[in-house]
C-alpha cells in the first residue's frame, strides 16, 4: 500500500502524463458529443416520446391496436424530422468524407470511414425504399429510422389492425433484413 501511495506521490509530482491527458481529451469529447446528442433528441422529442409501441415479436399474437395521443403538430413532425435527418446526415457524409480524404491519417482509419459511409448510406437507401412502399400500400405517411440491428416505423395512423401491421412488418423485413425483433412499428396521429 505504501508503495502505491509512492508511486502516486511520483506521479502527481512529473505532472499530467500523456495518457492522463489523452483520456481527459476523450471525456471532454464524450461529454460533448453526448450535450449535443440530448439537444438534438429535444427537438424531435415530441416524435420519441409519448407514443404508443405496437411489437410483433416473430409469431406471437399482435396485441390489439392502440390509439396514439392527439398531437396537432405530428405532421410538422415528420417534416421536420425528415430535414432534421436530411442535414444530420450530410453532414456526416461530409466528415467521413473529409476523413477518407486526409491523407495524414493512416490507411485503416480511411478504410473504416469508407466502410462507416457505406452503411450509411445503406441505412438511408433502405428507410426511403420503405418509406415509399408503405406510402404506396396506402399509409398516409412513414417515417423510417434504420441502423443494423434496429428499425422502427413510425405510421401515421391513429391504430393499426393486426393486418396492417403484419403488412408493415414484412415489408420491413424484406426491405431491411432485420429479424422481427428488431422492427418496432408506432402508430400515431
Amino acid at each position: 500500500m505504501e508503495r502505491i501511495k509512492q508511486n502516486v506521490r511520483k506521479s502527481i509530482k512529473k505532472g499530467i502524463s500523456r495518457r492522463t491527458t489523452v483520456l481527459l481529451a476523450l471525456l471532454v469529447l464524450l461529454a460533448a458529443s453526448s450535450y449535443a446528442n440530448y439537444r438534438m433528441s429535444t427537438s424531435v422529442g415530441a416524435l420519441q416520446t409519448d407514443l404508443p409501441v405496437l411489437r410483433i415479436l416473430g409469431s406471437a399474437p399482435a396485441p390489439e391496436p392502440t390509439k396514439a395521443p392527439v398531437q396537432p403538430q405530428m405532421e410538422n413532425s415528420f417534416s421536420a424530422y425528415r430535414e432534421q435527418r436530411s442535414a444530420s446526415r450530410a453532414q456526416e457524409i461530409r466528415m467521413l468524407d473529409e476523413m477518407i480524404g486526409d491523407n495524414r491519417g493512416s490507411g485503416a482509419s480511411a478504410e473504416e470511414a469508407r466502410g462507416q459511409k457505406l452503411a450509411l448510406v445503406r441505412s438511408m437507401e433502405q428507410e426511403t425504399a420503405l418509406e415509399g412502399l408503405l406510402k404506396a400500400k396506402g399509409f398516409e405517411d412513414a417515417l423510417v429510422s434504420s441502423r443494423p440491428g434496429s428499425v422502427s416505423v413510425v405510421i401515421k395512423r391513429e391504430s393499426l389492425t393486426e393486418a396492417e401491421a403484419v403488412q408493415i412488418m414484412e415489408l420491413a423485413m424484406r426491405e431491411t433484413g432485420e429479424e422481427a425483433r428488431n422492427i418496432k412499428i408506432i402508430p400515431t396521429r
